[in-house]
C-alpha cells in the first residue's frame, strides 16, 4: 500500500508538525508532500524523511513572505500528482486537505481547523492593514474554495470538539475527535519557588498576548513571554519592566520554564491548544480564556471541585484576566494530579486511537468496494 502524507507547510516545529511526525512514524515508508519546507527548523525525524515540495520552495525568502502568497496556495496544492497512492492522509489547517484525490484512493483528513483566517479570525488578522479590504475579498473566494474541496475528503478527524463543531458548521461534514499528543517528558525537577508566570505563543494578533501584557502591567507580577512574531516590537513597547521577552528557546530550556512557572497564561481562542497541556504535563496550572479547545484539556476551578488544573476567565479583556489571576493567587493546586491528568493525552494514546481510526476507515472503504451478492 502506497501512502502519502500532506501538510500545509513545514517551516517550524509546533503542534501541527508534532501531529504530522506521529503520523509519519506510523507510516515510515510514506512520502510527505508540503508547499514549502525548511528542514533546519523542523524535527530531525521529519527532516530525514522524503519530503516533496511545490514551486513555492524556490521563492526567495519564502519563510517570511508566504502570507502574501496565500492566493496561490489553493491552486498549488492541487498540482501535486498523487495517482500512485492508495491512502492519503492530510494534516490540514489551511489548504492541505484540498489535494486532488485519485479515484480509487482513500483520503483521510486530520483537521487542525478549517482555514481560520477565512472563516473566523479575519478581523484579528487584517485589522488596520491597508490591504485589508482586498484580503477580505480574496478570503471570501478562499472560503468558497475551502467548502467545495472539503466535500472531496472521505473522512475527517478533528483535533478537538471545538474543531468538530467548525467542520460541521462550515463544511456540513461529520468528524471524529482525537486529541493531539503531548510528548514532553515530565520527569524534570520542579522548584518550590515559582516567582514568574509564563506565556508561550507565536506573537500574532489572534493569540491576544496583548491582553496578558496589559493585565500584568497592572498586576506588576513577573511575566516571561516565549515566542516571536510580527507583534513582538509592539508588545515590547507597551510592556513594563516586570515583563520579559525571551524569543524562542530550546526544548530543554522550555521544559524548565514550564516546570518552574507559577501558572501558564493562555488568553487566545484556540482550536485545541497544545501549550496548556504541555504546561500541565509539567505540573503547572493554567489561567485561560474559557472557550475553544482549552475547555477539553483544563479542569477549571469550581467551588465544590475536588480536582482542578486551572482557572478560566469569561471574556477576552484585561479586567477578566486580572480577576482570574487574583483568584488563582488564593487557590492551592495539586501538581502531581495535574501531571496525571495531562498524561491521558500522551503520544502513545494518540497513536493507538489514530491507527484504529485509520484502519476502521480503510475497512469501510474495502467493504464498500466489494461486489454485492
Amino acid at each position: 500500500m502506497k501512502v502519502a502524507l500532506i501538510h500545509d507547510w513545514l517551516i517550524r516545529q509546533r503542534g501541527g508538525e508534532k501531529v504530522l511526525e506521529h503520523i509519519a512514524r506510523l507510516y515510515p515508508e510514506s512520502d510527505i508532500y508540503t508547499l514549502f519546507c525548511d528542514r533546519k527548523k523542523i524535527s530531525p525525524y521529519l527532516a530525514s524523511r522524503n519530503i516533496k515540495t511545490s514551486w513555492l520552495q524556490y521563492v526567495p525568502g519564502i519563510g517570511k513572505v508566504y502570507p502574501f502568497l496565500l492566493p496561490f496556495f489553493p491552486w498549488t496544492i492541487r498540482l501535486f500528482n498523487l495517482k500512485k497512492y492508495d491512502l492519503i492522509i492530510s494534516s490540514s489547517h489551511c489548504v492541505a486537505k484540498g489535494i486532488v484525490k485519485p479515484k480509487e484512493a482513500l483520503h483521510l483528513c486530520y483537521c487542525h481547523t478549517p482555514i481560520r483566517y477565512a472563516w473566523k479570525f479575519q478581523k484579528e488578522y487584517f485589522k488596520g492593514k491597508i490591504y485589508g479590504f482586498l484580503a477580505i475579498w480574496i478570503l471570501s473566494w478562499l472560503k468558497r474554495w475551502d467548502y467545495a474541496t472539503a466535500q472531496e475528503v472521505d473522512y475527517y478527524c478533528a483535533n478537538s470538539f471545538e474543531v468538530k463543531k467548525r467542520i460541521e458548521n462550515y463544511y456540513q461534514r461529520d468528524a471524529e475527535v482525537i486529541h493531539p499528543p503531548v510528548d514532553l517528558n515530565s520527569e524534570d525537577s520542579i522548584l518550590e519557588d515559582r516567582p514568574f508566570y509564563l506565556v508561550l505563543s507565536a506573537l500574532v494578533p489572534y493569540k491576544r498576548i496583548d491582553l496578558a501584557v496589559e493585565a500584568f502591567n497592572d498586576l506588576g507580577y513577573e511575566l516571561k513571554v516565549i515566542g516571536t512574531g510580527p507583534c513582538l516590537n509592539e508588545l515590547k513597547q507597551s510592556s513594563k519592566t516586570n515583563i520579559e521577552f525571551l524569543g524562542w528557546v530550546e526544548d530543554s530550556v522550555l521544559k524548565s520554564y514550564y516546570a518552574n512557572a507559577k501558572a501558564f497564561i493562555f488568553p487566545g481562542l484556540e482550536d485545541f491548544g497544545i501549550t496548556p497541556l504541555e504546561a500541565q504535563i509539567m505540573g503547572t496550572p493554567v489561567i485561560a480564556f474559557g472557550e475553544g479547545g482549552v475547555t477539553e484539556t483544563v479542569v477549571p476551578y469550581k467551588e465544590d471541585g475536588v480536582f482542578y488544573s486551572g482557572v478560566f476567565f469569561e471574556s477576552q479583556d484585561k479586567e477578566s484576566i486580572l480577576h482570574a489571576v487574583r483568584q488563582f493567587e488564593s487557590l492551592t493546586f495539586d501538581r502531581k494530579k495535574i501531571k496525571e491528568h495531562a498524561l491521558s493525552f500522551r503520544g502513545e494514546v494518540f497513536d493507538l486511537k489514530l491507527k484504529n481510526w485509520i484502519n476502521d476507515k480503510m475497512s469501510q472503504k474495502r467493504d464498500l468496494s466489494l461486489p454485492s451478492g
